[in-house]
């Protein structure tokens, strides 16, 4: 089936006005890419904010207000569980 195991390890820094997203890579050697998700507000969940080849990402949008990340990763046909979600506040 090919369904990954949902990324472990997430962690932020904020830097200035961008936060960046790492996370440990996932076991699976063929894990294409993986999305990363934001939720800004309790309304819209968790929508994508866009996808990383490697296990990292930078959010580069500051809105002055508490940010929740969540990361997936994807393979050949399925997407893994999310990972736990992590809080910054800006």
């Amino acid at each position: 089936n090919f369904i990954p195991s949902k990324p472990d390890g997430l962690q932020t820094i904020v830097a200035g006005d961008k936060v960046v997203i790492a996370w440990n890579e996932n076991p699976e050697t063929w894990v294409l890419k993986y999305g990363v998700y934001r939720k800004t507000n309790e309304k819209d969940g968790f929508i994508l904010l866009g996808e990383s080849v490697t296990p990292a990402f930078t959010d580069r949008e500051k809105t002055g207000k508490k940010h929740a990340y969540r990361v997936t990763a994807m393979g050949p046909s399925k997407e893994s569980e999310p990972s736990k979600a992590v809080s910054v506040d800006f």
